[in-house]
């Protein structure tokens, strides 16, 4: 039986656009191989309800525990006697650790010094000595089809659980939102801070207008870290119709599940 370790990458957005290439990984080698991902824990709600993944190994080297240090992920992928590693993200630690961790073969872009790590190599694009700007989607799917994966569809794929389902239940519920599906959702937040968000007052007066004009809800989505602008957003709206997660209990998956139930969603990028 073929063992196959993934580095995952690190960011939520990124790993959604990975979902691809997990797709075209599993169809290709199939049920018989048991595919592991590696992955900040804070990524695992993306992947939830998800069929790709067979095993979860946890790492973060920053983290103070030490069985999700780098030294401890190397002795396990040396345990495990992995066939291979598929490394998403460039960075120089994955590569690194595969090496010492002896799996066999290790497939990643030669970037950040580490192609003598590599054993499967794939060159990103240049001109005149620079990167040339490569869509998340293709990037990734290249590793696939390094492999022989047939081409695979751009669809992005996620699930939802049980518990994802009853959660979106009660927010339903408890918020008032209306029934019949008209339900339109903003992302207002971003990772790098202002430099990607929009104005508050522009995402309330759009908020407004999809109301009046559309005649559908706006539900403002936050991470544990947004709640207080999410708020804000919704308050200066001035509009009942226009409601916030900024009280509701969070996770990964009820946003998955708002998504799944909702008419679309507005993204702050």
């Amino acid at each position: 039986m073929m063992k196959v370790g993934i580095f995952l990458p690190n960011w939520v957005g990124d790993v959604v656009m990975a979902t691809p290439t997990l797709r075209a990984l599993r169809r290709y080698m199939g049920r018989e191989a048991t595919f592991i991902g590696m992955m900040k824990p804070y990524v695992e709600g993306v992947l939830q309800g998800t069929s790709w993944l067979d095993e979860i190994w946890f790492y973060d080297r920053l983290n103070p525990d030490p069985e999700m240090r780098p030294a401890a992920l190397t002795r396990r992928i040396f345990r495990s006697r992995l066939d291979l590693v598929v490394m998403l993200p460039n960075d120089f630690l994955s590569a690194f650790i595969s090496w010492l961790g002896r799996a066999k073969n290790r497939a990643g872009y030669v970037r950040n010094r580490r192609g003598s790590f590599l054993t499967i190599k794939l060159y990103p694009s240049m001109a005149n000595g620079k990167f040339v700007p490569t869509p998340t989607l293709d990037y990734y799917l290249q590793l696939a089809y390094a492999f022989g994966c047939p081409n695979e569809s751009w669809k992005m794929e996620l699930a939802t659980t049980d518990e994802d389902e009853q959660m979106v239940d009660q927010v339903w519920e408890t918020l008032g939102l209306r029934s019949d599906g008209k339900i339109v959702l903003f992302n207002s937040s971003g990772a790098y801070g202002q430099a990607k968000l929009w104005p508050d007052e522009y995402f309330s007066e759009l908020a407004n207008r999809v109301v009046k004009e559309l005649d559908h809800d706006v539900l403002i989505l936050c991470g544990p870290l947004e709640r207080e602008r999410a708020a804000r957003i919704a308050s200066m709206s001035g509009n009942p119709k226009v409601f916030s997660l900024a009280e509701q209990k969070l996770s990964l998956g009820l946003s998955k599940a708002l998504v799944r139930r909702s008419r679309t969603a507005c993204d702050n990028r």
